[in-house]
């Protein structure tokens, strides 16, 4: 029984995909995640360059969303004090 209960699952599993799949793109759930990930990302990354006394602009890639004004604090010669948890909180 168990054999026979194994090859009926085997033989409905690509239907079954199939038809699952067909529901979630008809849901649109795969856009919905993307939006919502894609949101999560601009609001806590961007992408910069930097220059610093009339230097070539260097392109840093995606930074942290407060890196920009860090570095401008920074280049001011004022003093900062970053507080919280250290490292990357995307991880």
């Amino acid at each position: 029984m168990s054999t026979q209960n194994d090859l009926l699952g085997q033989a409905l599993k690509p239907m079954i995909t199939e038809i699952i799949g067909e529901h979630i793109n008809a849901l649109g759930i795969e856009e919905k995640i993307n939006e919502a990930i894609g949101g999560i990302a601009q609001n806590t990354t961007k992408l910069l360059s930097v220059s610093y006394n009339g230097s070539e602009p260097v392109d840093v890639g995606v930074v942290h969303k407060q890196f920009e004004l860090i570095t401008k604090i920074v280049a001011s010669g004022a003093n900062l004090m970053l507080s919280g948890q250290a490292g990357n909180e995307l991880y």
